[in-house]
């Protein structure tokens, strides 16, 4: 499971950069699996959450505002 996310991740994340920002929603997306614990109803209610979360996350990472442009110093 966190290798699927993780490369959900990373494809989302191409051409956007790394910065503070996606860290959050990157690690937000990975510790998705880890909320899903327990049996039967308790696991099936941690699954929709999870998956609720997943599209929080995956829309920030889709609406991310354009990184701020760095000046080279001079």
């Amino acid at each position: 499971m966190h290798v699927k996310v993780l490369c959900i991740f990373l494809a989302a994340l191409r051409g956007k950069g790394t910065r503070p920002l996606t860290h959050d929603i990157a690690v937000g997306l990975l510790s998705l699996p880890d909320r899903i614990r327990g049996y039967g109803p308790v696991k099936e209610k941690a699954i929709k959450e999870a998956k609720v979360r997943y599209a929080q996350l995956a829309a920030d990472l889709a609406n991310l505002p354009p990184a701020p442009r760095q000046m080279a110093a001079e």
